[in-house]
Formats: C-alpha cells, structure tokens, sequence
C-alpha cells in the first residue's frame, strides 16, 4: 500500500511540474534531466503531432530545440502557455523569432558554445592539408610506397630560419 501511495504522491509531483516540449530525441543525458526536474512531452515520439499538441498544449511552457528542429509559427500559435523557446545550439534560424517577441516569449541559445572547437578543427584542417595528412594516407594504403619510394616532402607551416 506504501508502494501505491508513493507512486500516486510522483504522479501528482510531476503533475505540478510545468511542462516541457521536447521536439527531438536529443542527448539522452539532457532529456533524463528535463523528466527529472519537469514533466516532459516527446513531440518526436506523437503519432499525430496535431492531436498531441491540441491535448497537452495547456500544460506545455518551454520548448526544447536545435538548430536543426525549431519553433515555427504554427507550432508557438499551438501553443497558448509557452514562455521560452530554449535552443541548444548556437543559431536560432529555426525559431521564428519575430512570433516570439510578438507573443513576449523569451528565447535561448548558446552562442560561442563551439568557438574554440571550431577553431581547432579549422587550425587541424590547415595542418592536414599543408602536411598532406590525407593524400599520404591514401599513398600508403594503395601500396604505392614500395613502388614508387618515399612519398614526397610536403610543406610545414612553421617558418624556418
């Protein structure tokens, strides 16, 4: 009976929680948090998205997306009680902006989440193309190393004096 009543007692808790709108399976580490700390609604698991919406719209005030899956026009209108549109990406291209301020819906993102791996993978690419990484790779694989000698000297991006 204990058991029963402890289940019932998560329920109304997680009844009482506001409401969020996942609208992709993201990281699975982002979306155990979100259950955890809200009540959560899948939008990517609906079979009838509009049904789904029309049904838990009341309930639903923050919407979780990317850059790849936004906020449209539609969607915010379906959506009478939404506060925040919450992007973990860097852009907000898929949000339409201009329905959320018309509606005062704050919007998130994380800009400058990747600029220094973006500058790492940029400084590993002028690396791999002045060295040559790929091409010797390909030299080595196809057995050319046997028959045509030493694959050539490539250059360094380090100024010698």
């Amino acid at each position: 009976m204990a058991d029963e009543e402890e289940q019932q007692e998560k329920k109304q808790k997680k009844a009482e929680k506001a409401g969020v709108l996942v609208l992709g399976p993201f990281f699975p580490d982002l979306i155990q948090a979100i259950d955890s700390n809200f009540t959560l609604f899948k939008l990517w698991e609906a079979e009838d998205e509009q049904a789904f919406l029309a049904h838990n719209a009341g309930q639903i005030f923050a919407l979780v997306g990317d850059a790849s899956i936004g906020a449209t026009a539609h969607l915010i209108d379906a959506l009478p009680n939404l506060e925040i549109v919450s992007c973990f990406s860097v852009g907000t291209d898929k949000v339409d902006l201009v329905k959320c301020r018309e509606r005062g819906i704050v919007v998130t993102n994380t800009p400058d989440v990747l600029t220094d791996d973006t500058a790492d993978l940029a400084f590993a690419l002028v690396l791999t193309t002045m060295r040559r990484v790929c091409a010797a790779d390909r030299y080595i694989r196809e057995g050319l190393w046997p028959i045509h000698a030493p694959y050539p000297l490539s250059h360094t991006v380090v100024a010698r004096q």
